[in-house]
């Protein structure tokens, strides 16, 4: 908007553009503070489903005699890994309502997510050899990179003052 029709706002009801702007502004910064724990709450909530679903999996593996079946412990090993993954995002969740630097994090859900995928990776599941080795490619160099990137972000700390956990803005 030009400086005359906002003149005109503010001269003919008293209340300017900005306003409203601004007044929206912090009912969304509120709304958005609201969500982002509500989205933790439910990472919370998901985590102990994902508890109890592991420990009945264990139970019914152990009752069913079936314990020493490695499909079966690869299966259980995944949900483990999985509620990793969701302890992560949590961290995620609450480290970016809080300010701080969510980049080791992130790093270390993709470091267990590609872990995860690493472990259960079955040939069969692929149409060809080709697709398999490919895929196969694909998780190894993924895995690499993340790995290239926790090394390298905890070695920078360990040279410098720099606190990889610190506030994301340098505050």
């Amino acid at each position: 908007m030009s400086g005359d029709t906002e003149g005109a706002v503010e001269g003919g009801r008293g209340l300017t553009l900005d306003d409203v702007l601004k007044g929206l502004g912090i009912q969304s910064e509120v709304l958005m503070e609201v969500l982002e724990l509500l989205t933790a709450l439910l990472m919370v909530v998901l985590f102990a489903i994902g508890v109890f679903d592991l420990g009945l999996k264990l139970y019914q593996l152990i009752a069913s005699g079936r314990f020493t079946d490695p499909d079966a412990i690869l299966k259980l090993i995944d949900t483990a890994l999985l509620l990793l993954i969701i302890v992560e995002i949590y961290r995620t969740v609450i480290s970016y309502v809080e300010d701080l630097n969510i980049l080791p994090i992130v790093i270390n859900v993709g470091l267990i997510a590609m872990a995860r995928k690493i472990i259960s990776f079955r040939t069969g599941k692929y149409g060809t050899k080709e697709e398999a080795l490919l895929a196969a490619a694909a998780y190894g160099f993924l895995m690499l990179i993340l790995v290239a990137s926790f090394y390298l972000m905890h070695r920078s700390q360990q040279r410098s003052d720099f606190d990889i956990y610190s506030v994301a803005d340098g505050e």
